[in-house]
């Protein structure tokens, strides 16, 4: 890492920080290119990486939530209800939360004690999370999901999700609504060093990460990096 910061901290130093991540190469090829929505390339390795935890959470959950899956199933229509369809039926939160609530169906605000009195509803936000989280839990995957430039913004959840998981301060939460992700960064002769990212939205206060060693390193060397193995060079 660089020494201290000197200098003003100002928002217009994110205007010269065009590389995102402090690591030295992107693997997948399939990846490489895509600056603007990552999430949506195709690569076979990261798939791979996914899938499999997928499955070992899928033969868990199929077990621990069998009663209410085959309520879910009944009720949607979907035959065969599983694991794998919980993203299914999570837009039903995003309806609520709207307040669309008089034609919801009866099993949406079902509760279940063997659940721990949970609700349907509750139940499925936190296994979507878990296989939202799971795209992105390991700096393997998220390098390879996450923006290539910060100045492309982060423009959905799961940019912003592998964003932080890439830089060490995910938080095994999903990205809320109207939710931001504030750096703070320091410059260091011509190097800018991020020291912290601070997550902000309308449903907690705050929250300031410290990244961890070996994410804590210039951004500088991450575009050297880059340049050997992308066709062109950052501009300003």
């Amino acid at each position: 890492m660089g020494g201290k910061g000197v200098g003003e901290r100002t928002w217009k130093q994110l205007k010269q920080l065009h590389w995102l991540l402090p690591y030295g190469e992107i693997k997948c090829i399939d990846c490489r290119f895509q600056l603007l929505k990552p999430t949506a390339t195709p690569c076979k390795k990261y798939d791979d990486l996914v899938d499999a935890e997928d499955a070992s959470q899928a033969e868990y959950f199929n077990v621990q939530y069998a009663e209410m899956f085959q309520v879910l199933g009944e009720g949607t229509g979907i035959a065969n209800f599983s694991y794998k369809n919980i993203n299914k039926v999570y837009d039903v939160h995003r309806e609520l939360i709207h307040g669309m609530v008089d034609k919801q169906p009866s099993w949406v605000f079902k509760y279940w004690p063997q659940y721990n009195n949970r609700s349907t509803m509750d139940i499925v936000t936190e296994l979507r999370t878990i296989r939202m989280i799971t795209k992105f839990n390991s700096t393997e995957k998220a390098r390879v999901m996450a923006l290539l430039r910060l100045r492309n913004n982060l423009q959905h959840d799961g940019t912003a999700l592998a964003l932080m998981y890439a830089m060490g301060v995910g938080n095994d939460l999903m990205i809320p609504y109207a939710s931001a992700l504030i750096m703070e960064i320091y410059k260091d002769g011509n190097d800018h060093t991020v020291e912290y990212v601070i997550i902000a939205c309308s449903t907690f206060r705050p929250s300031p990460h410290s990244l961890q060693s070996p994410s804590r390193s210039c951004c500088s060397k991450y575009e050297q990096a880059l340049t050997k193995t992308l066709p062109y060079k950052a501009v300003a």
